[in-house]
C-alpha cells in the first residue's frame, strides 16, 4: 500500500487533533468499556461479506483517483445506512479506511476509523496514528 509523506509539523498537527478526538470518545462514552457497541464481526464472515460488497460496488473496475474518493463516500453513506448487517456495516467502514489511506485522504480515513470506533468493540487510537504516519 502507498503511504502518502507529509511534512513533520502537519504529522505533529495530526497527532493532536487525533488526542483531541480520542479524549472527546472518551467524554462521550465511546471509550472501551463501552457495553453498547458491537464485538469485531469473525474474519470467516467479514472475508465472504467482502467479496459480497466488492462485486456490488465493483471495486475491481474502480481506478481512477476520483472514482476511488467516490466509491469511499459511498461506502460510508451505505455503510452508516446499514443496520441490519453488522458485519457489512464493519466491512464497508473497513474498506473506506483502506481506500482513503491508500488516496491519502486522511479526513475520510479518521471519518471510517471514528464510526468503527463508535459501533464496534475496537481500539481506535492505534488506527487513528497508523492514518497518519
Amino acid at each position: 500500500m502507498r503511504m502518502a509523506k507529509f511534512p513533520s509539523n502537519f504529522k505533529a498537527l495530526c497527532l493532536v487533533i487525533i488526542f483531541a478526538v480520542t479524549c472527546t470518545d472518551v467524554i462521550h462514552g465511546q471509550d472501551a468499556e463501552d457495553n453498547s457497541r458491537s464485538p469485531i464481526p469473525e474474519k470467516a464472515a467479514r472475508y465472504a461479506k467482502r467479496k459480497e460488497i466488492e462485486s456490488v460496488f465493483d471495486v475491481a473496475l474502480v481506478v481512477q483517483s476520483n472514482e476511488k474518493k467516490e466509491l469511499v463516500a459511498q461506502l460510508l453513506t451505505t455503510a452508516e445506512e446499514t443496520d441490519n448487517d453488522l458485519v457489512a456495516r464493519f466491512v464497508m467502514f473497513n474498506m473506506a479506511r483502506e481506500i482513503s489511506l491508500d488516496l491519502g485522504d486522511i479526513a475520510s480515513s479518521l471519518k471510517a476509523i471514528s464510526a468503527i470506533g463508535r459501533d464496534y468493540e475496537f481500539d481506535v487510537f492505534k488506527l487513528r496514528l497508523a492514518a497518519i504516519q
